[in-house]
Protein backbone atom coordinates (compact mmCIF):
# COMPACT_ATOMS: atom_id res chain seq x y z
CA UNK A 1 0.00 0.00 0.00
CA UNK A 2 1.22 3.36 -0.73
CA UNK A 3 1.31 6.12 1.59
CA UNK A 4 0.72 10.06 1.00
CA UNK A 5 5.11 10.39 0.84
CA UNK A 6 4.92 7.76 -1.66
CA UNK A 7 6.77 5.36 0.10
CA UNK A 8 5.21 1.97 0.67
CA UNK A 9 3.66 0.18 3.54
CA UNK A 10 3.65 -3.37 2.99
CA UNK A 11 2.29 -6.52 4.48
CA UNK A 12 4.20 -9.28 4.65
CA UNK A 13 4.04 -12.82 6.52
CA UNK A 14 6.34 -13.65 9.16
CA UNK A 15 10.41 -14.16 7.78
CA UNK A 16 9.32 -12.78 4.76
CA UNK A 17 11.44 -9.70 3.05
CA UNK A 18 9.41 -6.66 2.47
CA UNK A 19 9.08 -5.59 -1.51
CA UNK A 20 11.71 -2.80 -2.48
CA UNK A 21 11.03 0.74 -1.57
CA UNK A 22 8.81 -0.46 1.14
CA UNK A 23 8.94 0.62 4.62
CA UNK A 24 7.53 -1.53 7.64
CA UNK A 25 4.17 0.08 9.46
CA UNK A 26 5.29 2.00 12.16
CA UNK A 27 8.68 2.58 11.48
CA UNK A 28 8.10 5.58 8.45
CA UNK A 29 7.73 8.25 11.45
CA UNK A 30 6.39 10.98 8.65
CA UNK A 31 3.70 9.74 6.36
CA UNK A 32 3.65 13.45 4.76
CA UNK A 33 7.94 13.64 4.13
CA UNK A 34 9.12 11.55 2.12
CA UNK A 35 13.11 12.80 2.72
CA UNK A 36 12.02 10.96 6.51
CA UNK A 37 12.62 7.16 7.06
CA UNK A 38 14.82 4.20 8.70
CA UNK A 39 17.08 4.49 6.54
CA UNK A 40 17.51 8.09 5.91
CA UNK A 41 20.64 10.31 7.37
CA UNK A 42 20.04 12.54 10.35
CA UNK A 43 21.28 16.00 9.23
CA UNK A 44 21.02 19.11 11.51
CA UNK A 45 17.30 20.67 10.32
CA UNK A 46 15.53 20.11 13.73
CA UNK A 47 13.81 17.06 12.41
CA UNK A 48 14.11 13.38 13.13
CA UNK A 49 15.26 12.19 9.84
CA UNK A 50 16.33 8.27 10.88
CA UNK A 51 13.18 7.86 13.25
CA UNK A 52 14.75 7.02 15.66
CA UNK A 53 12.95 9.19 18.36
CA UNK A 54 15.89 11.59 18.59
CA UNK A 55 15.84 14.65 16.55
CA UNK A 56 19.67 15.78 15.43
CA UNK A 57 20.84 13.50 17.77
CA UNK A 58 25.00 13.77 18.17
CA UNK A 59 25.44 16.60 16.50
CA UNK A 60 26.13 20.03 18.15
CA UNK A 61 24.28 21.71 15.78
CA UNK A 62 21.81 23.52 18.39
CA UNK A 63 18.15 23.91 18.16
CA UNK A 64 15.01 26.72 16.92
CA UNK A 65 15.92 29.55 20.07
CA UNK A 66 15.09 32.72 20.63
CA UNK A 67 17.93 34.88 20.66
CA UNK A 68 19.21 37.44 22.70
CA UNK A 69 20.87 40.63 22.47
CA UNK A 70 20.33 44.49 23.36
CA UNK A 71 19.66 45.63 20.13
CA UNK A 72 16.73 43.46 19.78
CA UNK A 73 15.00 43.77 23.02
CA UNK A 74 11.60 45.15 23.27
CA UNK A 75 11.15 46.10 19.10
CA UNK A 76 8.08 44.77 17.36
CA UNK A 77 9.49 43.27 14.49
CA UNK A 78 7.98 43.10 11.32
CA UNK A 79 10.19 41.78 8.67
CA UNK A 80 13.51 39.59 8.33
CA UNK A 81 15.99 39.37 5.65
CA UNK A 82 19.39 36.97 4.92
CA UNK A 83 21.90 37.37 2.57
CA UNK A 84 21.90 33.83 0.76
CA UNK A 85 25.40 33.10 2.60
CA UNK A 86 24.18 33.35 5.85
CA UNK A 87 25.23 37.05 6.29
CA UNK A 88 24.50 39.67 6.92
CA UNK A 89 20.96 39.46 8.46
CA UNK A 90 18.74 42.18 8.36
CA UNK A 91 15.50 42.91 10.88
CA UNK A 92 12.90 45.99 10.82
CA UNK A 93 10.05 46.97 12.40
CA UNK A 94 7.84 49.24 13.86
CA UNK A 95 8.83 52.86 15.17
CA UNK A 96 12.10 53.13 12.81
CA UNK A 97 13.62 50.08 14.35
CA UNK A 98 16.32 48.11 12.18
CA UNK A 99 18.99 46.08 13.08
CA UNK A 100 21.88 43.97 11.51
CA UNK A 101 24.29 41.00 12.31
CA UNK A 102 26.81 41.18 9.84
CA UNK A 103 28.61 37.48 10.96
CA UNK A 104 28.28 34.38 13.01
CA UNK A 105 30.36 35.96 15.57
CA UNK A 106 29.49 39.50 15.72
CA UNK A 107 26.24 41.12 17.78
CA UNK A 108 23.15 42.69 16.42
CA UNK A 109 23.64 46.49 15.39
CA UNK A 110 21.21 48.78 15.62
CA UNK A 111 20.10 51.13 12.91
CA UNK A 112 17.11 52.38 14.82
CA UNK A 113 15.61 56.15 13.81
CA UNK A 114 16.83 57.11 16.80
CA UNK A 115 20.51 56.79 16.04
CA UNK A 116 22.76 58.72 13.70
CA UNK A 117 22.87 55.83 11.33
CA UNK A 118 18.57 55.45 11.20
CA UNK A 119 16.86 55.66 7.96
CA UNK A 120 14.18 58.13 7.46
CA UNK A 121 13.48 61.60 7.77
CA UNK A 122 14.86 63.24 11.14
CA UNK A 123 13.12 62.15 14.53
CA UNK A 124 10.92 59.71 12.44
CA UNK A 125 8.98 57.02 13.79
CA UNK A 126 7.77 55.00 10.56
CA UNK A 127 6.86 51.57 10.66
CA UNK A 128 8.81 49.06 8.12
CA UNK A 129 7.26 46.62 7.33
CA UNK A 130 8.98 44.32 4.42
CA UNK A 131 12.61 44.25 3.79
CA UNK A 132 14.91 42.67 0.97
CA UNK A 133 18.61 41.56 1.05
CA UNK A 134 20.85 42.86 -2.49
CA UNK A 135 22.49 39.77 -3.06
CA UNK A 136 25.62 41.84 -4.63
CA UNK A 137 26.56 43.75 -1.74
CA UNK A 138 24.38 42.65 1.37
CA UNK A 139 22.84 46.04 1.78
CA UNK A 140 18.82 45.95 2.62
CA UNK A 141 15.98 48.27 1.19
CA UNK A 142 13.39 48.03 3.76
CA UNK A 143 9.85 49.29 2.49
CA UNK A 144 6.86 50.74 4.87
CA UNK A 145 4.66 53.65 6.24
CA UNK A 146 3.32 56.26 4.07
CA UNK A 147 5.36 54.83 0.90
CA UNK A 148 8.69 55.54 2.67
CA UNK A 149 11.81 53.41 0.85
CA UNK A 150 14.96 53.45 2.35
CA UNK A 151 18.34 51.46 1.73
CA UNK A 152 21.23 50.93 4.53
CA UNK A 153 24.67 49.41 3.63
CA UNK A 154 25.35 48.73 6.90
CA UNK A 155 27.33 51.35 7.87
CA UNK A 156 24.52 54.63 7.08
CA UNK A 157 21.31 55.07 5.50
CA UNK A 158 22.16 55.60 1.54
CA UNK A 159 19.23 56.54 0.57
CA UNK A 160 15.40 57.31 1.67
CA UNK A 161 12.31 58.63 -0.55
CA UNK A 162 8.96 58.71 -0.29
CA UNK A 163 6.77 57.74 -2.67
CA UNK A 164 3.60 59.39 -2.58
CA UNK A 165 0.45 57.00 -2.63
CA UNK A 166 -2.89 57.42 -2.97
CA UNK A 167 -4.32 57.29 0.57
CA UNK A 168 -2.83 58.42 3.86
CA UNK A 169 -3.09 55.15 5.01
CA UNK A 170 -1.52 53.42 2.69
CA UNK A 171 1.43 51.30 3.36
CA UNK A 172 4.16 49.27 1.31
CA UNK A 173 3.75 45.80 2.79
CA UNK A 174 5.68 43.74 -0.25
CA UNK A 175 9.59 44.10 -1.36
CA UNK A 176 11.47 42.02 -3.91
CA UNK A 177 14.75 43.25 -6.77
CA UNK A 178 15.01 41.66 -9.44
CA UNK A 179 16.91 41.58 -12.67
CA UNK A 180 20.44 42.79 -13.82
CA UNK A 181 20.23 46.48 -13.59
CA UNK A 182 18.61 45.57 -10.00
CA UNK A 183 15.05 46.86 -10.19
CA UNK A 184 13.51 46.85 -7.17
CA UNK A 185 9.54 46.81 -6.99
CA UNK A 186 7.43 47.17 -3.60
CA UNK A 187 3.45 46.04 -3.29
CA UNK A 188 1.31 48.75 -1.41
CA UNK A 189 -1.77 48.26 0.44
CA UNK A 190 -3.81 49.92 -1.51
CA UNK A 191 -3.09 47.04 -4.80
CA UNK A 192 -0.39 48.81 -6.28
CA UNK A 193 2.33 48.18 -7.50
CA UNK A 194 5.71 50.22 -7.51
CA UNK A 195 9.30 50.34 -8.46
CA UNK A 196 11.70 52.20 -7.04
CA UNK A 197 12.30 55.04 -9.63
CA UNK A 198 11.71 58.17 -11.06
CA UNK A 199 8.64 57.02 -12.72
CA UNK A 200 7.51 54.68 -9.99
CA UNK A 201 3.78 53.52 -10.72
CA UNK A 202 3.69 50.36 -12.05
CA UNK A 203 0.45 49.20 -11.97
CA UNK A 204 -2.71 50.30 -9.87
CA UNK A 205 -5.63 47.81 -9.03
CA UNK A 206 -8.56 47.47 -6.88
CA UNK A 207 -8.55 45.48 -2.87
CA UNK A 208 -5.57 45.12 -1.65
CA UNK A 209 -1.82 43.36 -2.00
CA UNK A 210 -0.14 42.51 0.98
CA UNK A 211 2.84 39.82 -0.68
CA UNK A 212 4.96 40.04 -3.44
CA UNK A 213 7.95 37.45 -4.61
CA UNK A 214 9.82 37.08 -8.02
CA UNK A 215 9.76 34.24 -10.42
CA UNK A 216 12.75 34.78 -12.55
CA UNK A 217 13.60 38.12 -13.62
CA UNK A 218 9.96 38.53 -15.95
CA UNK A 219 7.14 37.80 -13.70
CA UNK A 220 6.44 38.77 -10.45
CA UNK A 221 3.33 37.07 -7.93
CA UNK A 222 1.41 39.55 -5.82
CA UNK A 223 -1.14 38.47 -3.48
CA UNK A 224 -4.10 39.69 -1.65
CA UNK A 225 -7.35 40.31 -1.72
CA UNK A 226 -10.14 41.92 -3.84
CA UNK A 227 -11.90 44.14 -1.65
CA UNK A 228 -10.17 46.48 0.98
CA UNK A 229 -12.20 45.62 3.67
CA UNK A 230 -14.72 42.68 4.75
CA UNK A 231 -15.90 40.59 3.45
CA UNK A 232 -12.64 39.95 1.70
CA UNK A 233 -12.05 37.54 -1.68
CA UNK A 234 -8.47 36.34 -1.79
CA UNK A 235 -6.61 37.33 -5.19
CA UNK A 236 -3.59 36.15 -6.55
CA UNK A 237 -2.43 38.80 -10.00
CA UNK A 238 0.78 38.00 -12.14
CA UNK A 239 2.67 40.89 -13.19
CA UNK A 240 5.24 40.25 -16.17
CA UNK A 241 7.38 42.30 -18.90
CA UNK A 242 5.06 41.20 -21.76
CA UNK A 243 2.14 41.75 -20.49
CA UNK A 244 2.70 45.27 -19.69
CA UNK A 245 1.05 47.58 -16.57
CA UNK A 246 -1.84 45.10 -16.39
CA UNK A 247 -1.91 41.87 -13.94
CA UNK A 248 -3.30 38.39 -15.29
CA UNK A 249 -5.61 37.37 -12.47
CA UNK A 250 -5.52 34.09 -11.20
CA UNK A 251 -7.87 31.37 -10.75
CA UNK A 252 -8.50 30.14 -7.26
CA UNK A 253 -9.95 26.91 -7.09
CA UNK A 254 -11.93 25.90 -4.28
CA UNK A 255 -12.13 29.41 -2.06
CA UNK A 256 -16.07 30.16 -3.48
CA UNK A 257 -17.14 29.60 0.00
CA UNK A 258 -13.71 31.47 1.50
CA UNK A 259 -13.82 34.96 3.37
CA UNK A 260 -10.15 36.61 3.96
CA UNK A 261 -6.97 37.25 2.37
CA UNK A 262 -4.09 36.05 1.16
CA UNK A 263 -0.89 37.75 3.06
CA UNK A 264 2.24 35.78 1.23
CA UNK A 265 3.22 34.31 -1.92
CA UNK A 266 6.47 32.28 -2.65
CA UNK A 267 7.53 31.46 -5.77
CA UNK A 268 9.92 28.46 -5.52
CA UNK A 269 9.73 27.31 -9.59
CA UNK A 270 7.83 27.14 -12.20
CA UNK A 271 5.54 23.91 -11.30
CA UNK A 272 5.14 25.36 -7.68
CA UNK A 273 4.09 28.62 -6.04
CA UNK A 274 2.17 29.04 -3.21
CA UNK A 275 0.37 31.50 -1.19
CA UNK A 276 -0.81 31.76 2.43
CA UNK A 277 -3.22 33.77 4.27
CA UNK A 278 -6.05 34.32 6.36
CA UNK A 279 -7.70 31.28 8.61
CA UNK A 280 -5.24 28.63 7.62
CA UNK A 281 -5.75 29.07 3.71
CA UNK A 282 -3.10 27.73 0.90
CA UNK A 283 -3.24 27.60 -2.31
CA UNK A 284 -0.31 26.73 -4.88
CA UNK A 285 -0.43 26.79 -8.51
CA UNK A 286 2.74 27.36 -11.46
CA UNK A 287 3.60 29.48 -14.50
CA UNK A 288 2.25 26.89 -16.39
CA UNK A 289 -1.62 27.84 -15.50
CA UNK A 290 -3.81 30.85 -13.97
CA UNK A 291 -5.98 27.64 -12.24
CA UNK A 292 -4.05 27.49 -9.00
CA UNK A 293 -6.02 24.58 -6.09
CA UNK A 294 -6.09 24.63 -2.63
CA UNK A 295 -4.49 23.10 -0.07
CA UNK A 296 -6.30 21.69 3.37
CA UNK A 297 -5.37 22.87 6.50
CA UNK A 298 -3.35 20.91 9.01
CA UNK A 299 -5.54 20.04 11.59
CA UNK A 300 -5.56 21.76 14.56
CA UNK A 301 -6.90 25.64 15.37
CA UNK A 302 -6.71 27.63 12.45
CA UNK A 303 -3.60 29.33 11.81
CA UNK A 304 -3.73 33.39 10.58
CA UNK A 305 -0.71 32.77 8.07
CA UNK A 306 1.41 35.60 7.35
CA UNK A 307 4.86 34.54 5.40
CA UNK A 308 6.07 31.75 4.32
CA UNK A 309 9.75 30.53 2.40
CA UNK A 310 10.60 27.74 0.75
CA UNK A 311 14.50 26.82 1.08
CA UNK A 312 16.41 26.86 -2.65
CA UNK A 313 16.41 23.69 -4.33
CA UNK A 314 13.33 22.01 -2.16
CA UNK A 315 9.50 21.66 -2.82
CA UNK A 316 8.99 22.22 0.98
CA UNK A 317 7.51 25.21 2.21
CA UNK A 318 8.29 26.61 5.95
CA UNK A 319 4.21 28.34 6.87
CA UNK A 320 4.89 31.05 9.73
CA UNK A 321 0.84 32.25 11.44
CA UNK A 322 -0.23 32.81 14.41
CA UNK A 323 -3.53 30.99 16.42
CA UNK A 324 -4.39 33.97 18.29
CA UNK A 325 -1.55 35.31 20.41
CA UNK A 326 0.55 32.70 19.55
CA UNK A 327 3.16 31.90 16.87
CA UNK A 328 3.40 28.83 14.74
CA UNK A 329 5.43 26.98 12.29
CA UNK A 330 4.01 24.65 9.82
CA UNK A 331 5.85 23.09 7.19
CA UNK A 332 4.31 21.89 3.92
CA UNK A 333 5.87 19.08 1.77
CA UNK A 334 4.51 18.14 -1.69
CA UNK A 335 2.79 14.93 0.32
CA UNK A 336 1.09 16.94 2.27
CA UNK A 337 1.72 18.79 6.13
CA UNK A 338 4.74 17.60 8.19
CA UNK A 339 6.68 17.27 11.17
CA UNK A 340 7.93 21.37 11.84
CA UNK A 341 11.27 21.86 13.84
CA UNK A 342 9.96 22.55 17.51
CA UNK A 343 10.72 25.88 19.40
CA UNK A 344 12.96 25.17 22.34
CA UNK A 345 12.19 25.87 25.03
CA UNK A 346 8.84 25.89 23.76
CA UNK A 347 6.32 27.88 21.20
CA UNK A 348 6.30 31.91 21.61
CA UNK A 349 3.35 33.24 23.38
CA UNK A 350 3.32 35.88 21.00
CA UNK A 351 2.68 37.15 17.70
CA UNK A 352 4.97 36.35 14.84
CA UNK A 353 5.59 38.02 11.31
CA UNK A 354 8.17 37.01 9.12
CA UNK A 355 10.75 33.94 8.11
CA UNK A 356 13.71 33.88 6.11
CA UNK A 357 15.26 31.08 4.90
CA UNK A 358 19.50 29.94 3.77
CA UNK A 359 18.24 26.48 3.77
CA UNK A 360 16.57 24.58 6.13
CA UNK A 361 19.70 24.39 8.38
CA UNK A 362 19.44 27.74 8.85
CA UNK A 363 16.66 30.24 9.18
CA UNK A 364 15.53 33.60 11.07
CA UNK A 365 11.80 34.22 12.64
CA UNK A 366 10.87 37.43 14.26
CA UNK A 367 7.99 38.72 15.72
CA UNK A 368 6.38 40.83 18.64
CA UNK A 369 8.21 42.10 21.68
CA UNK A 370 11.74 41.73 20.49
CA UNK A 371 11.09 37.97 19.82
CA UNK A 372 13.80 36.71 17.24
CA UNK A 373 14.24 33.21 16.58
CA UNK A 374 17.33 31.33 14.55
CA UNK A 375 18.32 28.21 13.70
CA UNK A 376 20.38 26.61 15.08
CA UNK A 377 21.27 28.33 17.91
CA UNK A 378 23.05 27.01 20.79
Amino acid sequence: MAKKDGRLVATVCLGETPPPFSSPTGMDCDDNDSATNPRATEVCDGLDNDCDGQVDELMSCGSLRGVSDAALTGRQWRAVAVHPSGYPVWVAGLDGTLAVKMSAEAPFVSHDADTATGCGPSGNSLNWHAAWVNPGNGAVVIAGQGGWLAEHNGDSCVRAQQINLPEASDDFAGIVGVGEPLQIFVSSTGGALYEWKADPLHHDSPGKYWGLHALGADALYAVGSMEESAPMTPMVNLHTRQGGSEPIAQTLQGTADYEGSLRAVWAASTTLIYAVGDSGLVVKGSSQSREWERVLPPSGPAVNYVSIAVPPGTETAYVMGNDGNRGRLHRLTPHGWANAPAFTPSAPDVPLRDIAMTSAENFWIVGDDGHVYHFPEP
